[in-house]
């Protein structure tokens, strides 16, 4: 239905391609290492207790299986924004190329504050419906990645 008001709106458009955009924000834990020391005698190692933060920010073509990631150290609106003038450029959106990006009601997506750049179309999720977010299926695959 959205694609079809897309198209009818932006006839000069060459197509309207649908998107989905999701992010995983996590702490990732440093590892243990080994430590090189003399023989005999017992090593010093020095850490620093914690978690580093990371956010991943995924958009996904559920009709190619095309993908373009982003890793940002939080979740904003200035970022949020950031992430969608990346994600325009790369994919060509525009006048001439439309692009309905499906997105959850979070709050740095709903804020007014958010710039949608030319050739970007937010289609918000009902809420509480993460079986709807293609990208959902993916997080398991990308920890390893983002941890190491």
């Amino acid at each position: 239905m959205k694609l079809k008001e897309i198209r009818k709106a932006h006839p000069k458009a060459e197509g309207v391609e649908l998107w989905a955009e999701d992010e995983a924000l996590g702490p990732h834990a440093g590892e243990i290492r080994r430590v090189w020391a003399p023989v005999g005698k017992r090593p010093v190692a020095r850490f620093k207790r914690g978690f580093e933060w990371t956010c991943l920010y995924d958009f996904v073509r559920p009709e190619s299986g095309q993908m373009y990631w982003l890793i940002l150290p939080t979740v904003n609106t200035e970022l949020f924004s950031m992430a969608l003038r990346e994600f325009a450029r790369e994919v060509g959106a525009g006048e001439e190329r439309r692009v309905l990006l499906v997105v959850d009601k979070a709050g740095w997506h709903t804020g007014g504050e958010v710039e949608v750049p030319e050739g970007i179309h937010l289609e918000y999720l009902p809420s509480g419906s993460p079986e709807l977010r293609p990208s959902e299926r993916l997080w398991p695959l990308t920890n390893e990645a983002v941890a190491n």
